[in-house]
């Protein structure tokens, strides 16, 4: 029980100070203090608390007793006998009653029921036309012509018929013209007057004749005279004289206590709680009802107001209010709370204005919750002195603290708010601005809720979760910090949907180490690293968001990191709008890169991105770029006026273009080099510098696709490279549809050629060509151009070119057996010899000369 007895002892003070001589009785019944353990202290408790509440109700009862001394001010009930009661004066008119009525001077100037007799009601002239009416058949009839102009043409005049709408002379005779009506009032005239249905609210001289008038009501007291005399429902709250009888005279309390003998029993309490405190005594006392206690007011500062509460107990579901008056409050040593019932006690400053109220620590950290809580604070500017370490509002080992919307934490050593080793911190709302490191801050499984903060001008990072900490801030803003924007590292989690990151010196949004971030259409701008970062075995969910102008990548995946970023923008970034390296990945479908100073969408050393139905428009670099073992799918894609490549595989690398669109590339439309891949199955180039380009060992597939316009190439293959456009169209190219070279192979089965300023296909260098069932036509030199390789085109059309139609040289080899010819340059090379179907002809060495 000692353990107990601490806290509230101290309250006995207040307790009854009758009782108190039966507490003194107990005690001198034991023998020199040696029997105290054994006292029935509960039972003492329970009668002190009996007794100080029979005394505090015959103190109650007493306050409200009237001594006959205090009456003699008042009415008798004889004084009051000659004076009206509220039941005689029932059917007696008051004058504010006769307010809304007129007197007969008032009616001096108004038609009596006589007098409007003879007027028509507005019944009787239904029928008529008013002035309005008249001035504008008046108006219209103006527009009729005389007999005299009807003598021309009858065309655009009424017939007989068309008048039938109108009345003759005859049928107006009835009708009153204006000057018969002289003598009835018009409706301006009739405006002063009152109608008749107006006097329905007035009575008539017989209707009053019952009313009181003025000189009769002399006899009865007016409002004034009555003033100061008291209503019978005044007199309610009064006793009578029957109802004193019970009461006791002065004579009658000879037998009570004086106030004198009560302050002597309170000084004896205040004795006994000064013996007993040793025995550390604790009453526990419970706060039943919703209290307020103002600040300055009834406590001088904060600390003495929590130092009171301590021998409190809230009730369930009731709340203590700390309210702060305007101003500064300065503490020289941190507000800590750990008050058992510390969530339902509340701290109000200014809930308008913030700035008002400010919370000032200059020597060290701000107000700490370890292991209690604080349910809320609201309408105050916690500030601090950038001491060395300091926080400003910081949760730790199950900790709690709550802030309102519009609290500002500024100017802390650390950090502005903080949550560590299982702390929690709501701060919806909050602002943490100019602290030395991170604004707001989770570590060690600490977690802060933080809807809608803001976070600027910080030192290290607007708002920060490490080793395991959690920070979930939908829609909160960090600007112009030192840091990254938002930070989650070594498996940390940050939860941002719909959040701003601007203007910070490194990310926006960053996730390292294991770490998570989710920022559904986030919005970073102008951060001097990339937007949206993943990095180190860590993941990032970006979805719908928007990256501008950042100082490196849009949005970037890199060490084993995954970066989900679908239909997500990045524009006008320094280096990649979207970026894999390192062995990250990012998924980016249906995201746009714009004008970006280096490639749209860009996957390195062995990292891979999906890329499928985005858009890569404007940039400095490539559209789609891989090398370096990466590998990216950018199905249905778009790239479009790219100054680099529309769509570029380099170094091992490979890339899934199909159905992809390239157009308006500086360079080539879908490019393989060094021992790299590209599908691009019906894929669209055009206008391009080359349409589809394979190099270096490298393949390109594009079976179904379609080159128009390349001011290169349609088809172009180098260096021990192939090529398969089976099905596919080449058109208008510069310079030839397909030309191969350097032990190259090319499957251009069914392929169309077409409109090429050189030759329609062209291999050699000991490259092979399967031209089967091609149709090649309408080329500026050879349809085909087989120049020291071997060439198979069985089967296929070969027209209207104007070099030669199949011409073989450099003991190149040609198999063109069912291939037909026509309207191709008449100096076509004849065959030396035929073997099975494969035809070997020679060139002039003159125009043709052997390599």
């Amino acid at each position: 029980m000692r353990n107990s007895r601490n806290s509230s002892f101290s309250s006995v003070a207040s307790l009854s100070k009758v009782g108190v001589l039966g507490c003194v009785v107990a005690l001198a019944a034991c023998d020199g203090g040696a029997a105290i353990e054994s006292v029935d202290w509960r039972g003492l408790e329970a009668r002190i608390k009996a007794v100080e509440d029979e005394n505090a109700t015959l103190k109650a009862q007493l306050a409200d007793k009237v001594e006959a001394s205090a009456l003699s001010g008042y009415a008798t009930s004889e004084d009051v006998a000659a004076c009206a009661k509220a039941s005689d004066l029932e059917d007696v008119v008051r004058t504010s009653d006769l307010a809304t009525y007129l007197t007969e001077a008032d009616l001096a100037g108004y038609a009596t029921a006589e007098a409007v007799a003879a007027c028509a009601t507005k019944a009787e002239l239904e029928g008529y036309a008013t002035d309005q009416e008249v001035t504008a058949l008046s108006t219209q009839l103006a527009t009729f012509v005389t007999r005299p102009e009807l003598t021309t043409t009858l065309t655009d005049y009424a017939k007989t018929s068309a008048l039938a709408a109108y009345a003759t002379k005859a049928e107006l005779a009835d009708y009153a013209k204006t000057s018969a009506l002289a003598a009835y009032a018009t409706k301006a005239e009739l405006a002063d007057y009152a109608k008749t249905s107006a006097l329905a609210a007035y009575a008539t001289k017989a209707e009053l004749a019952d009313y009181a008038k003025t000189s009769a009501l002399a006899a009865y007291a007016t409002k004034a005279e009555l003033a100061d005399y008291a209503k019978t429902s005044a007199l309610a709250a009064y006793a009578t004289k029957a109802e004193l009888a019970d009461y006791a005279k002065t004579s009658a309390l000879a037998g009570y206590a004086t106030n004198a003998r009560v302050d002597g029993i309170a000084a004896a309490v205040a004795a006994l709680n000064e013996d007993l405190a040793p025995l550390e005594i604790d009453a526990l006392r419970v706060l039943r009802d919703d209290t307020t206690k103002n600040i300055p007011g009834d406590f001088a500062t904060l600390a003495d107001a929590f130092a009171w509460i301590e021998g409190y107990s809230i009730a369930q579901g009731k709340t203590v209010t700390f309210k702060l008056a305007d101003g500064t409050y300065t503490f020289n040593a941190p507000l800590d709370i750990g008050y058992r019932d510390g969530a339902k006690v509340r701290i109000v400053g200014n809930a308008a204005d913030a700035s008002k109220v400010v919370l000032s620590f200059p020597t060290g950290p701000g107000l700490r919750a370890r292991f209690g809580r604080l349910g809320w604070v609201e309408g105050v500017t916690i500030r601090g002195n950038r001491v060395d370490g300091s926080v400003g509002v910081e949760a730790r080992e199950t900790g709690a603290i709550r802030l309102a919307p519009g609290v500002v934490v500024e100017n802390f050593g650390r950090t502005g708010v903080r949550a560590l080793f299982n702390g929690y911190v709501l701060a919806e709302g909050v602002i943490s601005k100019n602290n030395v490191e991170d604004g707001f801050a989770a570590t060690d499984g600490g977690f802060v809720y933080a809807p809608g903060a803001t976070a600027t001008n910080n030192g290290r990072h607007g708002f920060a979760a490490l080793i395991n900490g959690g920070i979930e801030a939908r829609n909160a803003i960090a600007n112009d910090n030192g840091g990254h924007g938002f930070n989650a590292y070594l498996g940390s989690a940050l939860y941002l949907d719909g959040s701003k990151a601007e203007r910070n010196a490194f990310g926006g949004f960053t996730a390292s180490d294991a770490a998570g971030l989710r920022v559904a259409n986030g919005i970073a701008n102008d951060n001097g690293e990339q937007g949206f970062g993943a990095f180190m075995s860590a993941s990032l969910w970006a979805d719908g968001s928007s990256a501008t102008s950042n100082g490196e990548a849009g949005y970037t995946s890199g060490i084993a990191a995954g970066l989900r970023a679908r239909n997500a923008t990045a524009t006008s970034n320094t280096f990649t709008g979207f970026e894999a390296y390192q062995g990250g990945a990012v998924q980016a479908q249906g995201s746009r890169a714009i004008t970006t100073h280096g490639t749209g969408f860009g996957a390195y050393l062995n990292a891979s991105m999906q890329a499928q139905g985005s858009l890569a428009q404007d940039n400095e670099g490539s559209g789609y770029e891989v090398w370096l073992g990466s590998g990216m799918n950018a199905q249905n894609a778009v790239a479009t006026d790219n100054e680099g490549s529309g769509f570029s595989a380099g170094i091992n690398g490979g890339l899934v273009a199909d159905q992809a669109r390239a157009s308006g590339s500086l360079w080539g439309g879908f490019e393989a080099w060094l021992s790299s891949a590209i599908s691009a199955d019906s894929a669209i180039s055009e206008d391009n510098q080359g349409g589809f380009s394979a190099g270096i060992g490298s393949a390109m597939t594009a079976n179904g696709a379609r080159s128009t316009s390349s001011r290169g190439n349609g088809f172009d293959g180098w260096m021990s490279s192939a090529i398969d456009m089976s099905g596919t169209t080449v058109e208008d190219s510069a310079n030839a549809g397909l030309y191969a070279g350097e032990n190259c192979s090319v499957n251009a089965q069914s392929a169309e050629v077409m409109g090429s300023g050189w030759v329609g296909l062209g291999v050699n260098y000991s490259s092979t060509l399967n031209g089967d069932f091609a149709y090649v036509h309408d080329n500026g030199s050879d349809g085909i151009h087989c120049a020291g390789g071997v060439c198979h085109v069985r089967s296929a059309r070969i027209e209207n070119n104007s070099g030669v139609g199949l011409n073989v040289f450099w003991t190149g080899w040609l198999d063109a057996a069912l291939t037909t010819t026509s309207g191709n340059n008449p100096n076509t090379y004849m065959p030396v010899s035929t073997t099975d179907g494969i035809s070997i002809l020679y060139a002039d060495p003159f125009y043709n000369p052997q390599p």
